[in-house]
C-alpha cells in the first residue's frame, strides 16, 4: 500500500497518531491537539500535501472541522474517534464514527479500508478503480497537455457537434486533467467530485445532460455557475476496457444531441485513444495493449 497521509485533531491527538503509525507503517500522521490550530492550517494550506483521512477526537468540533477539510481535500475520509456522537446536523459532511472504546487497531483498519477502497468519496467510482488508476498512471499528464493531436481532436469534435467547447481529459484519483480544450481554460484540472465527466466513466454509453440546471446532481455545481448548460461525453478506454478519461462537448444553452453527434463523440474518443497510444510509445516505450491489461 502507498503511504497514506492522516491528520489527527483534538485532545489526545498525539497518542492516537502514534498508535495509528504503530499499527500500520504505511500511515504517516500529523497530530494537532487544538481544533483552532488545525482550522488555521487548513485555511492556509494549498491542495498539497493531500490528506487522505482526518481523525477527530472531539465530538463538539465535528461541524466546525469536517466541512473545511472536505472543502480543501474533497476525497478526505472523515472519522470521529470519541466517546459519543454529536447532535445530528444536516450541514455536516458524511463521516464515520468509531467509539474510542474500540482499540486503535480497529480505527487503523477502518481508516486504511476507507482510503484504499475510497468509500468516503463524494462521487461514484467505476468498477476496478484500482486497475483503472494504474492505467492512468502510465501517462505523463504534463507532457500531454496541449498535445497537437489531442487539440485537433477537440477542435474537430466541437465543429462536428456544433458546440462552442470540446475537450479531452484524463481522470486521476482526485482530479480531472484536461489535456486539450477548444478554448483556454484555467485551471486545467478540476476536483473530481465537481466534474460531469466522473459520471461519463461509469457506463458503456454516452453520458448526456441536456440541461444541467434541471439535473439534481449538477444544478448547483460550478459548471452551471460558469454558464455551462448542456453536456455530452463518452469514455476513453484502454483495450482492456479500463476508462482512463473522456472526450466531451459543452454548450452554453440547453440542447439535444442527435445520433450523428453522439457518433462523432465516439469517433473522437477512438482518435484520442490512438493519440494516447502514440504518446506512450514515444515517451515510455510502453505498449498500449499493456495499459490496464491483465
Amino acid at each position: 500500500m502507498n503511504v497514506v497521509s492522516v491528520s489527527v485533531v483534538g485532545r489526545g491527538a498525539r497518542d492516537v497518531a502514534r498508535h495509528l503509525e504503530h499499527h500500520n507503517s504505511s500511515l504517516t500522521t500529523t497530530a494537532t491537539e487544538s481544533v483552532e490550530e488545525a482550522l488555521e492550517r487548513v485555511e492556509s494550506a494549498g491542495r498539497w500535501p493531500y490528506y487522505e483521512a482526518v481523525v477527530l477526537t472531539e465530538p463538539e468540533a465535528v461541524g466546525r472541522l469536517f466541512g473545511p477539510y472536505r472543502e480543501r481535500w474533497p476525497d478526505v475520509a472523515c472519522f470521529l474517534y470519541a466517546d459519543a456522537l454529536p447532535a445530528p446536523d444536516p450541514e455536516t459532511p458524511i463521516y464515520e464514527y468509531v467509539p474510542d472504546s474500540e482499540p486503535t487497531a480497529t480505527l487503523t483498519e477502518r481508516v486504511v479500508y476507507a482510503v484504499t477502497e475510497r468509500t468516503h468519496v463524494a462521487y461514484p467510482l467505476p468498477e476496478n478503480e484500482k486497475r483503472r488508476l494504474e492505467s492512468v498512471g502510465r501517462f505523463d499528464v504534463e507532457s500531454l497537455v496541449g498535445d497537437p493531436r489531442l487539440e485537433t481532436v477537440a477542435e474537430d469534435l466541437a465543429e462536428a457537434v456544433g458546440a462552442p467547447f470540446a475537450g479531452v481529459s484524463l481522470m486521476g484519483a482526485h482530479m480531472e486533467h484536461f489535456l486539450a480544450f477548444t478554448e483556454p481554460i484555467d485551471p486545467l484540472k478540476y476536483d473530481r467530485q465537481d466534474t460531469v465527466c466522473s459520471y461519463t466513466l461509469l457506463g458503456n454509453d454516452s453520458f448526456v445532460v441536456e440541461d444541467l440546471t434541471t439535473h439534481p446532481m449538477f444544478a448547483t455545481g460550478q459548471f452551471v455557475e460558469a454558464g455551462i448548460r448542456a453536456y455530452a461525453g463518452v469514455p476513453i478506454r484502454c483495450p482492456s476496457g479500463m476508462p482512463v478519461g473522456a472526450v466531451c462537448v459543452v454548450d452554453t444553452e440547453p440542447r439535444l444531441f442527435t445520433d450523428d453527434e453522439r457518433t462523432a463523440l465516439w469517433e473522437a474518443a477512438a482518435t484520442a485513444e490512438r493519440a494516447l497510444r502514440e504518446s506512450l510509445r514515444e515517451n515510455s516505450h510502453l505498449e498500449w495493449d499493456l495499459v490496464g491489461g491483465n
